[in-house]
């Protein structure tokens, strides 16, 4: 019989149902191992029993087929299993009931929980409900039974909690390690590259002189080493707040070089005004390094004030170190100049920061080194700040 004729059987009450129904649930819930009830219609008639509900129930099919599920299987007024029949069948969903004590004739005291879901004719409209039953436990051991669940579901809580915590702390872990071994390898990077600046410049200096370097030279070196350790702590600082020191600000790294030019410069003054740009570790160092070459070399021929400008356009950094100097010659060539000073600053220009140097004469009079080099994009849309040092621009 298919599905629409079961239907029509049930709009013409010519007793196809009772037929189909029972059939159905033969077929599937025969052999189930939990009991298992079919009723028909609004008075909940009993199609269908499988024989685990009859053993539950004690009684035979004869005995329940038929009557109304009230009936065939009387309980107490605290069970709750009549209401919940009626409204399965009323809405159609699906619904539990745990721990309902059943009436029954040979326990003193039994507990069934029902599990209740609608059979559907082939119109959608609820034709009956399936009802499951199981037993839970006597009256006597009620109280264990539960004490012992409740003490179950709270130590599988903690294993579950427990087993939580420890792959988060595990997941955080591996990401520490991760960071560590990341940090290790950059470190040991930027230790490289340093120690490989301080030989060259170590190399060009007794490469100029043809002897041991003097005092003079000594100094430079001391300087840059100085420089690249503040580059250092600021990437341990930064490293300390964020987890990461991928990259640096020209404002945080020059704001710590000036100060230390400033030292050394015998008395000058060095005004400055830069913008903010982020940077590698490596073209951070290796600007650091370039403007302290020129500044050294404005202290030596000039006298009085000293300005550095960086300003940034279009994805490309302008840097200008100013002084109040001679200036350059108008057939000035660095390359038959022989200064050391000035083979490093166009090499760190041209090699490290990609970009090219330029000596030219201020329009009111003095030496101007411009330098040209890219810079990658902000992180957002905001026009770069500038910070000033040493007086207003």
């Amino acid at each position: 019989m298919t599905n629409k004729a079961y239907a029509d059987t049930r709009e013409t009450g010519d007793g196809g149902e009772t037929a189909e129904l029972p059939q159905l649930c033969h077929n599937v819930t025969e052999n189930a191992p939990l009991p298992m009830v079919a009723v028909e219609g609004a008075g909940h008639i009993v199609r269908y029993v499988n024989p685990a509900f009859c053993r539950l129930a004690g009684k035979s099919k004869e005995e329940l087929v038929g009557k109304s599920f009230a009936l065939a299987v009387p309980e107490g007024e605290n069970n709750g299993s009549a209401a919940l029949l009626e409204r399965v069948y009323r809405i159609g969903i699906t619904e539990s009931l745990a721990d309902q004590e059943h009436a029954s004739d040979f326990f003193p005291a039994v507990y069934w929980s029902y599990t209740m879901w609608a059979v559907l004719a082939s119109d959608g409209r609820t034709a009956g409900v399936m009802i499951q039953v199981q037993i839970d436990a006597h009256g006597e051991h009620r109280a264990e039974v539960e004490a012992l669940n409740a003490r179950l579901q709270q130590t599988n809580e903690a294993l579950t909690l427990s087993n939580v915590r420890q792959h988060e702390e595990t997941e955080r872990a591996e990401l520490l390690n991760a960071r560590l071994y990341r940090a290790m390898q950059e470190s040991h990077h930027r230790i490289k590259n340093n120690l490989q600046v301080i030989s060259a410049l170590v190399e060009i200096q007794i490469g100029e002189t043809g002897e041991a370097a003097g005092d003079a030279y000594l100094k430079r070196i001391y300087q840059h080493i100085r420089t690249l350790a503040s580059i250092h702590d600021l990437l341990t600082q930064q490293a300390k707040h964020t987890g990461e020191a991928n990259d640096v600000g020209t404002r945080a790294v020059l704001g710590r070089l000036i100060p230390m030019l400033e030292e050394t410069s015998g008395g000058r003054r060095i005004k400055a005004e830069i913008a903010d740009a982020r940077l590698s570790v490596n073209k951070a160092a290796s600007l650091c390094l370039l403007v302290s070459e020129c500044v050294s070399n404005a202290i030596k021929h000039s006298k009085g004030e000293i300005e550095i400008t960086l300003r940034l356009e279009g994805g490309r950094a302008q840097l200008e170190i100013c002084d109040d100097g001679s200036g350059f010659p108008s057939d000035f060539d660095w390359r038959k100049a022989a200064n050391t000073g000035l083979s490093l600053i166009d090499g760190t220009a041209r090699h490290d920061l990609r970009g090219e140097a330029r000596y030219e004469n201020h329009a009111n009079g003095g030496g101007r080194v411009a330098i040209t080099f890219p810079v990658p994009a902000p992180k957002n849309s905001d026009k770069p700040r500038q910070e000033i040092y040493g007086g207003e621009a």
